[in-house]
C-alpha cells in the first residue's frame, strides 16, 4: 500500500493584490505506525477578524497535537464496537444523535481542540497585545467591541477560523469539520462524495467557527470501511466557491488531480500543484486556497473509470443545457432584429411623411396671409403642425425602443458567444475524456 499525502496553502489573487497575508493553513503528519493525519484551516476575511492568520495555524497545529494523542490510545473495537460507518451533523434543536457513545468520543475530541485553542490564542493576545496599526484597520464599532468587558469572550473573534481534520489509520478513518469549505472523498469505486453532514449555517459569506467555542457545531463522521477514502480531499472555500456546483468541483479533485496523477505521476503533480491552486484562485474565485489530501497510489486505477464516466456524463449534460441555451437565444435574438426591422421600416416611413408634410407646410406658409381670414385653411395649418408633431412624438418613442432593443441584441449576441466558448471547452473536454478512458481500457 502506497499512500500519496500532500499539504499546503497559497495566497489568494485578491489578497496578493491588496496585500493580504494568507489567511489559510494546512499541514500533516504521518506517525511511526502510519497513521495520516490532515489539518487544514481557513481564517476569516472580515476586518474584525484581524488575527484569524494566526488562528488558523493555531488551530492545525493544536489539532495535530491532539489527534496524535487521541490515535494512541483510541481503539474502536473496544470505544465503539457496534459502530461500522457513521456520519452526524452539528447539534441543534430536534436533531438527534445517531450514536450517543460515538458522539461523546468525537464532541469531547472536538472540544480538546477547542479549548486548547483557546487557551493558545489568550496567551498569544497576552504576550502579544493589539497593535496600533491593527486597530487601525477596524471600524469604530469594531474597536469598541475589543475594548469592552469581558475581553475572554471577544478575544477569540480576533483568531477566528474554520477547521477541517481527517485521520486514516490502518483500520478506520474518520474526519471532522466546523464552519465551510469542503472535505470531499472518493471510494474505491470512483463514487466521489461528501462523506461529513453538511451544517446548513454556511451559506454566503456566513460561517461557524472555531471563535464560537462550541463544540455543538462539530460535524464528523467515522468509519471502519478504507475503500469509503481511497482518497479524501480536504479545502477552504476559495477551492468550492470556484465552481458552480458539487459536479464540477468533483470533477475538478477526480479528473484534474488523480487523472493527472495515473497520466504523468506524482512526482510531477505535486511539482505542479502550487501552480494549479494559484490559476484556480486568478481565475476562479480570488481567495486564498489551501489543500490537504491523501490518495492510496494502488487504488487510483479502480477509481478512473467511474470518474472519468461520471465526469463524461456532466460533460454530455453541459453540452445538452447549452445547446438548449443557444437555441432560446437564438430566437429572442431573432424575435430583437424583426421588430428592430419593423421600427426601422415605419421610422422611414414616417420621415418621409415629414417630408411631404414639411412641402405642404411651406406652401400653405405662403399663402395663408392672403386667406388669414379664412379659419378653414388656418384650421388646416394648424392640422398640419399638429400631425407634423404627431409623427415627430412617434419618431422619439421609436428611437427609445431602438435603443433598448439594439442593446438587447447585443446582450443576446454576447451570451451566444460565451455559451459558444462554453460549449466548445466542453467539447474539448469531452474528447479527452473519451481519451482518458480508451487509454485505462487498453490498460
Amino acid at each position: 500500500m502506497s499512500i500519496l499525502t500532500t499539504a499546503l496553502y497559497r495566497k489568494g489573487a485578491s489578497h496578493v493584490k491588496k496585500n493580504v497575508v494568507c489567511q489559510d493553513y494546512a499541514q500533516l503528519f504521518i506517525s511511526n505506525d502510519d497513521v495520516f493525519i490532515l489539518a487544514l484551516s481557513d481564517g476569516h476575511g472580515s476586518p474584525k477578524y484581524f488575527r484569524s492568520d494566526v488562528g488558523s495555524k493555531f488551530a492545525v497545529e493544536i489539532a495535530i497535537e491532539v489527534l496524535t494523542e487521541f490515535v494512541k490510545e483510541f481503539e474502536p473495537n473496544k470505544y465503539l464496537p457496534n459502530i461500522i460507518n457513521i456520519k452526524q451533523g452539528p447539534i441543534k434543536d430536534g436533531i438527534e444523535l445517531n450514536s450517543i457513545e460515538c458522539d461523546n468520543i468525537f464532541r469531547h475530541l472536538g472540544s480538546s481542540i477547542i479549548y486548547r485553542w483557546y487557551d493558545k490564542i489568550m496567551s498569544h493576545w497576552d504576550n502579544y497585545p493589539p497593535t496600533e496599526v491593527e486597530l487601525q484597520k477596524l471600524s469604530v464599532e469594531d474597536k469598541q467591541y475589543f475594548q469592552t468587558n469581558e475581553l475572554s469572550k471577544r478575544i477569540p473573534k480576533a483568531y477566528g477560523c474554520t477547521l477541517q481534520l481527517a485521520v486514516r489509520a490502518n483500520d478506520y478513518w474518520f474526519a471532522i469539520h466546523i464552519g465551510d469549505g469542503k472535505i470531499v472523498a472518493i471510494k474505491d469505486n470512483g463514487d466521489i462524495y461528501e462523506p461529513v453532514p453538511w451544517d446548513e449555517d454556511c451559506f454566503g459569506t456566513k460561517t461557524t467557527s472555531m471563535c464560537e467555542l462550541d463544540s455543538n457545531l462539530i460535524r464528523y463522521c467515522f468509519s471502519r470501511d478504507l475503500s469509503d477514502s481511497a482518497a479524501i480531499f480536504l479545502a477552504s472555500d476559495g477551492m468550492d466557491d470556484s465552481f458552480a456546483n458539487f459536479e464540477e468541483l468533483a470533477s475538478m479533485y477526480g479528473v484534474n488531480i488523480i487523472n493527472e496523477i495515473y497520466n504523468k505521476g506524482w512526482s510531477n503533480f505535486s511539482s505542479n500543484l502550487p501552480d494549479l491552486l494559484d490559476f484556480v484562485s486568478k481565475t476562479r474565485s480570488g481567495d486564498d486556497m489551501s489543500l490537504a489530501c491523501w490518495i492510496d497510489e494502488d487504488k487510483i486505477k479502480y477509481m478512473l473509470p467511474n470518474i472519468l464516466t461520471s465526469d463524461f456524463n456532466r460533460i454530455e449534460k453541459g453540452i445538452l443545457l447549452y445547446n438548449n441555451k443557444i437555441e432560446v437565444v437564438k430566437k429572442e435574438l431573432s424575435q430583437y432584429e424583426h421588430r428592430l426591422s419593423e421600427i426601422s421600416t415605419q421610422n422611414e416611413e414616417f420621415e418621409a411623411a415629414v417630408g411631404v408634410l414639411e412641402q405642404c407646410k411651406t406652401k400653405l406658409s405662403e399663402s395663408i396671409g392672403k386667406v388669414l381670414s379664412y379659419l378653414k385653411e388656418e384650421s388646416i395649418f394648424s392640422a398640419f403642425i399638429k400631425t407634423e408633431s404627431h409623427i415627430n412624438r412617434v419618431l422619439s418613442v421609436n428611437d427609445s425602443e431602438k435603443t433598448r432593443l439594439e442593446v438587447e441584441i447585443k446582450i443576446r449576441k454576447n451570451e451566444m458567444k460565451q455559451c459558444s466558448n462554453l460549449l466548445q471547452n466542453l467539447k474539448r473536454e469531452k474528447n479527452t475524456i473519451v481519451e482518458n478512458i480508451n487509454r485505462i481500457n487498453n490498460n
